[in-house]
């Protein structure tokens, strides 16, 4: 049986409560057969699970351990590089982690899907970590900052010569809710994109994920539309996302072929996939996915091209660690939908990306020894 080196470093990723892996110690399968029974029932149930057991072995081989915790877990303090390893240390009961000079940690924002849910504790919590500055998280504090207000797509086709689907975004107003209404609207009329619109327009919040909050709408519902969402906001919890601006676009047919994904780890790209919605819709959540085998090398070029305008733009401090640069085709060419710096889903289930992002942090921290 062969052994796994000790591990030199350790890498926290930080995810939402209910996608803390529950990882199943290794046993050996001969000596204990029913063990090794129910652990593969288990993981054939949780296609997470499996990614997590596989980055686990992966990282392992290279002598780095692989833990997750909830970021919202009182127990893990991430006050300081110092604190953080001390709790660490106490929660996993490994006294390794405690050596600042021999034992590396880096820190990488996993499935964190409901922080638009918390999105001020949230906040708080990347502002925190950004405090302490000596702790290594991956997407940087400063990135993930620049990323959840989606007016960056704003400064991407304004400074950034980005292909952008055309955007106006929509401040709430502080009062007379009715008229705010009308002069939006009369806003989003005075568009030059607008009279061309006969498909109708998308109309989603400045600050959400997974597809949260986005419609698809007649350009005459516009006004019933932001009257009903600016009325709810007022109501909102503390808690919620304090910026309830929107943003419309116009509604491109393109999305039903397929929106094109290419995703980059520590700058180098991995796999492509493309989205396509559920027949009738125009969400690609949920929809259909498929591993895009061979690309376009000018699709791959110009997905980098637009994450060098993102760090460019965004005065980022570098590449981002884990980037998916959603795009739809139109007239041949790629125009950016969302950059996800912030807690992409990787679609390991739909390609074989998990050794390509394991030798990404593996070499990250074998640069930083």
């Amino acid at each position: 049986m062969s052994h796994q080196p000790p591990a030199t470093a350790t890498v926290v990723f930080v995810v939402s409560q209910p996608y803390v892996p529950v990882l199943l110690p290794s046993r050996p399968a001969r000596k204990y057969p029913r063990f090794a029974q129910s652990r593969a029932r288990a993981a054939a149930a949780q296609p997470r699970l499996r990614n997590a057991n596989r980055i686990r072995a992966l990282l392992a081989e290279n002598a780095v351990r692989a833990i997750w915790v909830a970021w919202d877990d009182s127990a893990v303090c991430w006050d300081s590089d110092a604190a953080l390893r001390r709790s660490l240390g106490a929660k996993f009961g490994d006294v390794s982690v405690l050596d600042e000079k021999a034992h590396g940690l880096v820190v990488v924002i996993g499935e964190t899907w409901d922080y638009v849910e918390k999105f001020e504790a949230y906040s708080g919590w990347i502002r925190q970590v950004k405090q302490a500055s000596d702790i290594r998280l991956l997407n940087s504090p400063e990135t993930v900052e620049w990323n959840w207000n989606k007016r960056y797509l704003l400064e991407l086709a304004t400074k950034g010569g980005v292909n952008v689907i055309p955007t106006v975004v929509l401040e709430q107003p502080l009062e007379n809710v009715e008229g705010e209404v009308t002069a939006a609207v009369k806003k989003v009329r005075a568009e030059k994109w607008f009279g061309g619109a006969k498909d109708g327009v998308i109309v989603k919040p400045v600050v959400s994920a997974s597809g949260r909050g986005v419609k698809r709408l007649g350009k005459e519902e516009l006004g019933q539309h932001l009257g009903s969402l600016w009325n709810a906001h007022s109501a909102a919890e503390t808690n919620a996302v304090s910026d309830s601006a929107v943003m419309v676009q116009p509604y491109r047919r393109e999305i039903e072929e397929g929106e094109i994904s290419c995703l980059f780890f520590n700058g180098e790209f991995s796999h492509a996939l493309r989205k396509v919605p559920r027949s009738g819709r125009f969400l690609v959540q949920n929809g259909r996915v498929e591993v895009v085998q061979s690309p376009k090398l000018e699709w791959i070029e110009k997905a980098r091209e637009m994450l060098n305008a993102a760090v460019r733009v965004g005065n980022l401090s570098g590449m981002p660690f884990k980037a998916r640069v959603d795009t739809i085709v139109i007239d041949g060419e790629l125009w950016l939908m969302e950059l996800e710096l912030i807690e992409p889903e990787l679609f390991y289930r739909y390609y074989d990306g998990v050794e390509n992002f394991c030798n990404a942090i593996t070499k990250l921290i074998q640069e930083q020894q």
